[in-house]
């Protein structure tokens, strides 16, 4: 599964769309024109052992010229080309353009500023342009072709960017749809049971239609939240109140749960499908054996187990969905980390086990 975090080092280098901030350019294309400008006098120096000629001014206009190319192309000229049509005629005509800018700033700072500076100009006064543009083009294509390199490595960081979006809006509808199906789901199990007590005479249905009303408050409220495991057990005593109404025999319904876990958040209507399942398909007055509700902990995992004996009476048919929906969402939430599974055995009991990370 798919997931989208994001750190302080990526939030500070990138934007929310997968571009780089200007400061990130910036420090890549400096980096790019201070080791262009210094590069050729270090080698220079490794040759000869001149140290003195490494450090200069020209080599720090070198750097300007390819530091300014290269950062004109990539934030203004290659953006532009990527957005319209003919890309192709385009891209040449910006390749023409990042060659001319680079050619004019090299021409103005090594004819015109350098002297300026007290040094003589890199090429003889009567030089003609056209010349010192043909003796530009390889030092050109350097700072374009640079710029070019992390304009496709932003794109490549744009479209990973945008599919992470996708995924993960994906699996929020996802959940959302299955969250949407348990609120009915509940509703019209407990409406029926409580229909059911309503033809009793002299039955007062106040309390139950309370705890209904407080149950569907809190699946409304906490559809896409994590809850603490002590205020999901408060739903949960509210559930078995509700259902114990339906039986003339006394429940016999057990729930472990460890005191320091009790603060853990865990998905919110994790544990409520869990029991409506043991009470619609077991027998949880069965004296023998109860319906156990246990949450454990396991180093930094939780282990939910919920255990009932399979009743006797014979099944609607319908196919298992509330067990699917609920494996379904953990591998939404959780992906490979949590494992679920439901089994039963030869003492008919079934047994429905979640493990999954902890949280506080």
């Amino acid at each position: 599964m798919a997931t989208t975090t994001s750190t302080g080092t990526r939030s500070r280098l990138f934007q929310r769309d997968g571009h780089f901030r200007l400061g990130t350019a910036l420090l890549l294309f400096v980096g790019f024109g201070l080791f262009m400008g210094f590069g050729s006098n270090v080698t220079w120096w490794l040759r000869t052992g001149d140290f003195a000629y490494v450090i200069t001014t020209y080599a720090f206009l070198f750097s300007t010229y390819h530091a300014l190319t290269a950062l004109t192309m990539h934030r203004v000229v290659l953006r532009t080309v990527g957005n319209k049509s003919k890309r192709v005629f385009r891209f040449l005509a910006s390749l023409i353009g990042g060659m001319l800018l680079f050619f004019v700033l090299r021409w103005i700072g090594d004819q015109w500023l350098l002297p300026s500076l007290g040094d003589k100009p890199n090429y003889p006064a009567h030089t003609p342009f056209i010349t010192f543009a043909l003796d530009n083009v390889l030092y050109a294509l350097l700072p374009i072709g640079f710029a070019t390199l992390v304009h496709l490595a932003e794109q490549q960081l744009v479209q990973h960017q945008h599919r992470t979006e996708l995924a993960y809006r994906e699996r929020l509808s996802e959940l959302d749809m299955l969250r949407a199906r348990m609120a009915p789901h509940f509703l019209y199990n407990t409406l029926n049971n409580l229909y059911a007590l309503s033809q009793r005479p002299g039955t007062d249905l106040g309390p139950q239609l309370m705890d209904l009303a407080d149950l569907m408050r809190y699946i409304a409220k906490h559809q896409d939240e994590f809850v603490p495991i002590g205020t999901e057990l408060e739903q949960v005593e509210r559930f078995i109140a509700l259902h114990a109404l339906r039986y003339d025999r006394p429940l016999n319904v057990r729930i472990e749960v460890e005191d320091v876990l009790r603060g853990a958040r865990i998905p919110a209507m994790l544990l409520l499908p869990l029991l409506e399942n043991a009470f619609k398909h077991g027998d949880p007055c069965d004296a023998q054996q109860p319906l156990h509700l246990r949450i454990t902990a396991q180093g930094e995992r939780i282990r939910i187990t919920c255990t009932n004996r399979i009743g006797t009476q014979a099944g609607d048919g319908s196919a298992p969905t509330g067990n699917h929906n609920l494996q379904r969402r953990m591998e939404l939430l959780y992906g490979e980390r949590a494992s679920v599974s439901f089994r039963r055995d030869e003492a008919q009991r079934y047994t429905a086990e979640l493990v999954f990370p902890l949280s506080s």
